[in-house]
């Protein structure tokens, strides 16, 4: 079931633009491989329950039913994948 997940986090090409932008998340990552292992990493910390909601949430994000709002300018947003952050906190990306 992580498979759904796995699917989820954020590809390589976003994972560079992080880089390349000085993302403070992504600062310290010296590679794509080592990025994507923090990852697997904080998914094996999870509980079966959190995982589980994870399952779902991903589940929503792949079938554009899980959508972002900026308050600033009230626009809707297609929530794409995921990642964990250097805090091990759970981040929604959307597209560019």
């Amino acid at each position: 079931m992580t498979d759904i997940i796995m699917k989820c986090f954020i590809d390589e090409y976003t994972f560079e633009r992080m880089i390349n932008m000085s993302d403070v998340d992504a600062e310290d990552t010296e590679s794509y491989e080592e990025f994507i292992e923090w990852n697997v990493n904080c998914l094996s910390e999870l509980s079966d329950a959190r995982k589980a909601w994870l399952i779902e949430l991903c589940k929503g994000i792949n079938s554009n039913y899980i959508k972002l709002v900026d308050e600033e300018s009230c626009a809707e947003m297609t929530a794409s994948n995921i990642y964990f952050n250097k805090k091990k906190n759970l981040c929604i990306v959307n597209p560019r």
